[in-house]
Order: structure tokens, then sequence, then C-alpha cells
């Protein structure tokens, strides 16, 4: 194997380590690398795979989960997001994908999904129920939102073994979750995310688009 396949940039060593690049910056101010292990070049960090294999052992096999919420974009710019990601498959988590925004109804955004060469599958059983999405639109206490929505997530294990099925069989695919909110920290896909990560064997990097 050339040297060459072995040195790389402390980023790309954070990020195929899953680790904060800063934890690598503090590993050298601290001198657990060898001197022949890690070398400055110009403004750039290098270090050898084989020395973070010494210190962090193998790498993290993990996969990219994708969420996505469509409030405030464009269909374009949607679609421009998703292929700038290499999204391979948007799966819908609206209880109804039926949108007042051109392009985001269930039918017209597969059609444009399938135009841009990325799939589509809608999971109504993962869609927040009226009854709960009511009661946060009365109260707006969304910790009771989200502890309703996990309580009734409960009761989709199937659907939920489905999905987690099709993402341990498809590594190299990306998968992408929809929902309308833009902020993931008022949306249900959060704990849709949350939960496949933790239902996984591998480990699972969740990135909001």
């Amino acid at each position: 194997m050339s040297i060459l396949n072995d040195i790389m940039t402390i980023q790309e060593a954070a990020a195929e380590w899953n680790i904060d690049d800063s934890t690598l910056r503090h590993a050298i101010k601290k001198n657990k690398f060898k001197t022949d292990e890690v070398r400055k070049s110009a403004n750039t960090w290098l270090v050898l795979n084989s020395a973070m294999i010494r210190l962090y052992g193998p790498k993290v096999k993990f996969i990219n989960l994708f969420t996505t919420g469509y409030e405030g974009k464009t269909i374009e710019t949607f679609i421009n997001t998703l292929k700038e990601n290499k999204v391979n498959i948007i799966v819908d988590v609206r209880e109804i994908p039926m949108s007042r925004k051109k392009g985001f109804s269930k039918t017209s955004l597969s059609e444009i999904l399938n135009e841009n060469g990325i799939k589509y599958a809608h999971f109504k059983e993962l869609g927040s129920p009226k009854n709960i999405r009511e009661k946060l639109h009365s109260d707006h206490n969304y910790d009771e939102f989200f502890s309703g929505y996990r309580k009734y997530l409960e009761t989709q294990a199937e659907t939920m073994d489905i999905v987690n099925t099709a993402i341990l069989s498809n590594k190299d695919t990306n998968f992408c979750l929809l929902c309308f909110e833009k902020d993931p920290k008022t949306c249900h896909r959060s704990v849709i995310a949350d939960t496949i990560s933790k239902s996984l064997e591998l480990g699972v990097k969740i990135i909001d688009l």
C-alpha cells in the first residue's frame, strides 16, 4: 500500500472516526501522537491512518441519516439541496402528505423526485396523529408533544422494523426523513431519527438539511 494512502488531514480523520477535530488537535498538543505520525503542512495537520488506529481503534462504522423540512423552501431549492447531499430516497413521515406549497403534495413530489433520480416512500403510520398535533396547537407544549409521539411510535414497531431493515440492507443509500417544519427540534421526525439511531447496530450520524 502506498504511504500516501495512509496519510489524511485531521478533518478527514475526525470524520472517519466520528470524533471532533478539536479532540485530535488536543491529542497533538498533548503529544499523544509519535513524532513520525503527525506533521503540519502549511496550515494543515496531517496524520497517519495507522496512528489513528493505534490511538482510537478501528474506524467507527456509521451511516448518514438525513432529515429535512420544506418550510420556507421552494421545490427547486429543496431538490437542489437533496442532490448536493447525494440523497437517494425520501421517506415522507407526514400523516397527510398534502401541501399548499407547489410541488410538495405526495403525487407531484414523488414525480419531481423521480425525475431527479431520487426515490420516494410514504409512511403514514409514522406521521404525528391528529389528536397529538391538535393538542400541541392548543397548549404549545413541545415536551408533552414529543412524549405523546414517542408513546405512539412504540405502537408502530412493525413499520419501524421495515424502515430499519431498508436502511441496514442499503448502507450505501442516503435516506432522508421528510416533514414540514424547518427546525427539527419542533418536528416529530427528530424522534424517528433518534429511534432509528438507537435501533441500528451501526452508528448513525443524523444530519438535518
